[in-house]
């Protein structure tokens, strides 16, 4: 759920060029005043792009003649029975295809939408407690970074987010469905503080950056092949997008 008036679906039939009236001029209003829906924005064009590029030229590639000649194919009266056959057997096969295929796109809406409330739960436990928030403090940061990549069984880096004004002051252990989580602390000048949540991405799909606030808390998600994020706190969402996109760079520079 965006923070803003504007759901999801009508961010996407704008970008397709679907919207007309007052829908349109609904988009455009939040568009004018929201720096969350213009972000939002951009990221679904940049989506489409890559899909169009990736995909255009199989849909204007000429059908192959050999498939052509299937299409004709007259088979003979006595070859009825055994056609019947393969046609239950390829929908029985279809069947548990398609049963897996849709238990996979289950897990991928799973990973995003229990994301954000695994981050905020860590850290409305754990962003409160004052001797106790860590497990490995920020002065062993090297050891905290190779035991976690360890446990989750991904490398990756430790965001340095001085420049937006927070500083790390360490990290945890954490237990989801039985596989193990991170969870990164970091505060402000003010002891304001930033949980970021980590964890291996079992369903190895891809969702783009989203914002989602429950009263005063705001929780910034994405999810990447390898791994899933997600940064939960009181700032505003605002601010949060900017320590998301410094968070994701800092990620990024694992070796």
């Amino acid at each position: 759920m965006m923070t803003s008036t504007i759901e999801i679906w009508a961010l996407h039939a704008y970008a397709d060029g679907e919207l007309q009236g007052e829908e349109k001029q609904n988009v455009e209003h939040e568009l004018a005043s929201s720096e969350e829906t213009r972000l939002m924005l951009e990221s679904i064009r940049t989506q489409k792009s890559e899909f169009h590029k990736a995909y255009d030229g199989v849909l204007v590639e000429p059908v192959p003649a050999r498939l052509l000649k299937a299409a004709t194919f007259k088979p003979r009266a006595n070859m009825w029975p055994k056609l019947a056959l393969a046609a239950s057997l390829s929908a029985l096969a279809f069947g548990a295809t398609s049963g897996w295929l849709a238990h996979n796109s289950f897990n991928q809406t799973i990973v995003a939408e229990t994301l954000p409330q695994r981050a905020l739960d860590a850290f409305v436990v754990y962003g409160g407690e004052q001797r106790h928030a860590v497990e490995v403090a920020a002065s062993e940061k090297d050891h905290l970074q190779a035991w976690l990549s360890k446990r989750i069984g991904v490398n990756f880096s430790l965001p340095d987010l001085t420049e937006q004004g927070y500083t790390l002051i360490g990290g945890r252990l954490l237990g989801e469905d039985g596989k193990p989580a991170g969870l990164l602390m970091y505060e402000d000048a003010n002891k304001k503080r930033l949980a970021i949540y980590v964890a291996a991405n079992s369903a190895k799909n891809n969702e783009a950056m989203m914002v989602q606030q429950k009263g005063a808390l705001v929780t910034c998600y994405w999810v990447e092949t390898d791994m899933v994020y997600a940064l939960s706190g009181e700032q505003s969402s605002e601010q949060m997008l900017v320590l998301a996109k410094a968070a994701h760079e800092g990620f990024d520079k694992a070796s």
